[in-house]
């Protein structure tokens, strides 16, 4: 139904990627690069000192990029040894290996990543993604905010996600 509209493809793509259906998926993807259809790039941003700062995936154009990194992949290590592991249940099987590092900087990690290395202790941290948060990010986030002892909150295509002490507003239906 209606085989010019993105959103459909997109809804497709992600029943097949959360029911582990991997290989539709990619056909999915490949139905879009036949058809000249395109995803938009996620992209998120925070406001720090009335001034908005945007990220997207593996983005390194910021001028801070090398601290944003440096603090994100210490945060990694820092959830990794509260229990936090990685899922790479959405990529997909022509995923290559630089897709698949840019997907361990997703937008909204260097957003709070930035965030984290420019504001108080004290200060909450509110994000807007342009698109759906995935799982592994949002359980990023929530092992974040539980050892930052921050409240972030999030905003994604969907709804918000107020994230505190290692639990998420949306009772991790989303």
């Amino acid at each position: 139904m209606e085989p010019e509209k993105l959103s459909n493809y997109v809804v497709l793509m992600n029943i097949y990627n959360s029911t582990g259906r991997l290989e539709e998926a990619a056909a999915v993807v490949q139905t879009l690069r036949r058809r000249g259809l395109r995803m938009l790039p996620a992209c998120s941003w925070i406001d720090v000192k009335k001034q908005a700062h945007c990220f997207h995936s593996g983005d390194k154009s910021h001028a801070q990029t090398d601290e944003i990194y440096q603090k994100l992949d210490k945060m990694m290590l820092e959830i990794a040894k509260h229990g936090y592991l990685p899922t790479n249940k959405s990529l997909l099987p022509d995923v290559d290996k630089q897709e698949e590092w840019i997907s361990f900087y997703h937008s909204e990690k260097l957003a709070i990543a930035f965030g984290l290395i420019s504001t108080s202790a004290s200060t909450s941290l509110q994000i807007v993604q342009s698109h759906r948060i995935c799982s592994d990010c949002h359980n990023v986030i929530k092992f974040i905010a539980m050892i930052s002892r921050r409240e972030i909150v999030v905003r994604d295509a969907s709804r918000f996600h107020h994230f505190k002490d290692g639990n998420c507003s949306c009772g991790d239906y989303w």
